[in-house]
């Protein structure tokens, strides 16, 4: 048993610092496939510099039982460009908390948005669930788990989409959900990011990071999720993202996510629903960003207005995915890539002469 917990120790990457090499790492030149890089796997997003990205003024707004999973929708820098649905307008606030750093990133004019473009134009995906919790149950999927869905069962293995593997529903890891990594690009002043010159710390050095990609979480109620702040190695990552056999190996107690408050985490940071003491109203927010490797057709919300997962990036699949049989790979109609070129391109150009 010491050698199994060793080894499962060694499924699990703590946070590294990563000092700044060079001047282009400033701006967010840097290679982000490698998540051991990353300064941190979880968040509040409130405590940390971002050089003028940040915007902290959001809230949950009055539920209307909405429910909706992995809606996709286009970041746009108003809710009509975003194109979605109106009944969700109540919570831009949280949205745009969540896409304003690549809004600045397409206009600052120190960011290099040819070797490392923002993420406006393209598509994410919108989770809001509302609904009452009896006292003993989680709303969410309870146990030990990562949003990395693991090990998936891929029927039509021919499909151009799917490189491994041989028999008619093989298993296939490594896919992406949201991906994330959290780059430390130095120190700047208090002073540089709008603080009150009445603060104590007005003028101290502080570290500065870049997130890219990711998922953002928040809920309406206290300590009914919790996080660890590190990342699962992909061949850990049991069926579904389970992580439940690694509950041991984990660094400490976790953290208790707190009402109100907007996290990000990335799509290997094990979290866990938690159980209410008592029966209580919930409203949960994620919105996960465009490194999506598979959208499962029949349990995702279609958007009204027409926007679809982006086919460079992401796969649709169709079937049950907690079933035993495999999903099947959709294969894309052939003029959709085609289409979101032309609309990512669109938006860069109008984006560009806006800094003009």
């Amino acid at each position: 048993w010491d050698d199994i917990r060793h080894y499962w120790r060694q499924m699990i990457e703590l946070p590294k610092s990563k000092e700044v090499q060079t001047e282009d790492e400033n701006y967010g030149d840097v290679e982000v496939d490698d998540l051991e890089q990353s300064s941190f796997f979880l968040t509040p997003i409130t405590s940390i510099s971002w050089t003028n990205f940040l915007d902290s003024n959001y809230s949950f707004p009055d539920p209307s039982d909405i429910n909706i999973n992995m809606m996709p929708f286009i970041v746009g820098k108003t809710f009509e460009s975003s194109k979605l649905p109106v009944y969700v307008k109540p919570y831009w606030s949280l949205i745009k908390a969540c896409i304003n750093p690549e809004l600045n990133r397409a206009s600052h004019h120190l960011w290099d948005r040819r070797s490392n473009p923002s993420d406006l134009g393209r598509v994410y995906y919108l989770t809001i669930q509302e609904s009452y919790v009896e006292a003993g149950s989680s709303q969410r999927r309870p146990g030990l788990h990562v949003d990395s869905p693991g090990e998936v069962r891929i029927k039509n293995e021919e499909c151009e989409a799917v490189k491994e593997g041989v028999g008619s529903s093989q298993p296939f890891r490594g896919h992406r959900w949201g991906k994330g990594c959290a780059h430390f690009v130095g120190h700047c002043k208090n002073t540089e990011i709008g603080e009150d010159e009445d603060d104590p710390n007005y003028g101290e050095d502080e570290p500065s990071f870049v997130l890219q990609g990711g998922i953002y979480v928040a809920s309406s109620v206290s300590s009914s999720c919790k996080a660890w702040n590190c990342s699962i190695a992909p061949q850990a990552v049991g069926r579904l993202g389970d992580t439940e056999h690694l509950r041991g190996a984990l660094p400490g107690p976790g953290q208790e996510l707190q009402a109100g408050q907007l996290y990000w985490i990335t799509d290997r940071t094990p979290h866990e629903s938690l159980a209410l003491p008592e029966g209580s109203y919930r409203q949960f927010f994620r919105l996960v960003t465009s490194q999506v490797s598979l959208w499962y057709r029949n349990h995702s919300t279609h958007n009204p207005l027409g926007v679809e997962p982006d086919p460079s990036i992401t796969r649709v699949v169709v079937g049950d995915k907690f079933g035993d049989d495999g999903v099947e790979v959709v294969d894309p109609d052939p003029s959709a890539l085609e289409r979101r070129m032309e609309e990512l391109e669109r938006l860069r150009q109008n984006s560009d002469s806006d800094t003009e």
